[in-house]
């Protein structure tokens, strides 16, 4: 159908494309004319999954400015979902740095969405050995996790599962329970950190103070302080001498 289409006549098929692989309504289109009647600019919106989308640009012919803002649609959702994907996977890498809040995120989200909680279903595989595996049931869908060595562990792990299943249609509210958990963990985690610097810091010891040395005095005052103590002395020794010459 498309095919030996110029480029630029290949934009409102794509956008079409995009709107039925993702199961939305085709695209509607309407346009305006700005110019003057005897030389009229077009301008052209497109609605996509309620979203309204308008062409930069005015041109001669109405098909044109279709085609503009079907490639101004297209180019916008891309990189919205490329940047969707990527902060997909920078909250799944979330999940294992801190993977005992799976199953509040998961709980939140059903909060959120006023869905029943998930129900959980963890059986012990070998009597002999502590080895468990859980199922979980949630909005219809049934998860299972992997083989795990506590009933705990098990849990999270399908509530995990559970997540990075329904990441791939997330609208953005799982998304942003999980960054916020994410940023609730490293701010435990620095605050964690700076108690420890905290406790090394108040463990340290203290220096202790080099001994004071002796002040020599020098100048002035250290002449008067020894003629004061040569004074004294002769003082002394004038008053011994009275008191030899009373005696004899």
């Amino acid at each position: 159908m498309t095919k030996g289409l110029p480029e630029h006549l290949l934009h409102k098929n794509r956008l079409q494309e995009y709107a039925q692989k993702s199961g939305l309504d085709l695209p509607v289109y309407e346009s305006s004319s700005e110019g003057f009647p005897h030389a009229p600019r077009f301008r052209a919106t497109v609605r996509v999954n309620q979203t309204t989308y308008t062409s930069p640009q005015t041109f001669p012919h109405r098909k044109q400015a279709e085609q503009n803002v079907a490639k101004v649609a297209l180019q916008t959702i891309t990189q919205a979902s490329a940047t969707m994907d990527k902060d997909k996977q920078l909250s799944s890498s979330a999940l294992y740095q801190d993977p005992k809040c799976c199953k509040s995120i998961l709980n939140e989200f059903a909060f959120r969405l006023n869905l029943p909680s998930p129900k959980y279903t963890t059986i012990q595989q070998d009597k002999l050995h502590p080895v468990y595996l859980s199922s979980l049931a949630f909005d219809g869908k049934t998860y299972r996790g992997r083989v795990c060595g506590s009933k705990k562990e098990a849990e999270q792990s399908v509530a995990r599962t559970a997540i990075e299943s329904l990441l791939g249609s997330d609208s953005g509210i799982l998304l942003h329970i999980i960054n916020s958990k994410n940023k609730a963990h490293m701010d435990k985690n620095t605050s964690n950190g700076n108690s420890k610097m905290s406790e090394i810091n108040t463990q340290r010891p203290v220096a202790a103070r080099p001994a004071e040395q002796p002040v020599n005095v020098s100048g002035p005052t250290a002449n008067a302080n020894d003629h004061n103590k040569k004074r004294k002395l002769q003082g002394e020794s004038w008053h011994q001498k009275q008191m030899r010459n009373r005696w004899q």
